[in-house]
């Protein structure tokens, strides 16, 4: 591994593929070292850097927020599961959001259940990102939850339910489909819902509605 730290200190635990003096490196007074230490976790690519880079998504300083979101994309491990769905009742909408959209880049199934419960929240955002995992994860278990969706408030919710009720590909959801493409009051929600429909009809040889 070829480290591309600037700080020396960092380089040599990057080097070692030293996660915990990493980890404690997040913890330190200068940003630049909480920065660096960021980014050095993602090139390695441990899990045991997860919960530590989840806790990096609250720090006071932007970059460090974004370099701590920019590995934990790097670090796509089923045993990243646990810590993503705990942050899923994270009090801040952000990193529940972020925590959301990594649980769908892992497709792994165990979190659907995890998901379609936090489908009750409250932020917009975090809605949105939820219907999008579940789409990129597939299965039965997100069909229901993502066909009720589709009656949610926000319309950005359900133009993304649309979306991924065409990535599952289930005929099932043809009809609901059909009724948002031709009655949804937002514009972005009924070709959603039409392109949906195309989607799935293209998949099964059935006709579209």
């Amino acid at each position: 591994m070829v480290s591309v730290s600037t700080h020396p200190g960092i380089q040599k635990m990057e080097e070692k593929k030293d996660t915990s003096g990493l980890c404690k490196a997040l913890t330190q007074d200068d940003p630049v070292i909480r920065r660096e230490a960021a980014l050095a976790l993602g090139r390695i690519r441990s899990t045991d850097a997860v919960i530590p880079l989840i806790a990096a998504l609250s720090d006071p300083d932007q970059e460090v927020r974004q370099r701590a979101e920019e590995s934990l994309r790097k670090i796509r491990d089923g045993r990243a599961l646990e810590p993503l769905v705990a942050a899923m009742k994270n009090a801040e909408p952000r990193i529940r959001r972020i925590a959301a959209d990594l649980l769908g880049d892992l497709a792994d199934t165990r979190a659907l259940d995890p998901l379609v419960f936090a489908l009750r929240d409250r932020d917009e955002g975090t809605r949105v990102a939820i219907v999008e995992a579940l789409g990129k994860i597939g299965g039965n278990r997100g069909l229901i939850p993502l066909v009720q969706a589709l009656k949610d408030e926000s319309p950005s919710v359900r133009e993304g339910a649309a979306r991924a009720l065409g990535r599952l590909g289930d005929p099932r959801s043809i009809e609901p489909l059909n009724e948002a493409a031709q009655s949804d009051a937002a514009q972005g929600v009924r070709r959603a819902a039409k392109r949906a429909q195309e989607i799935i009809a293209a998949k099964t040889g059935m006709p579209e509605k």
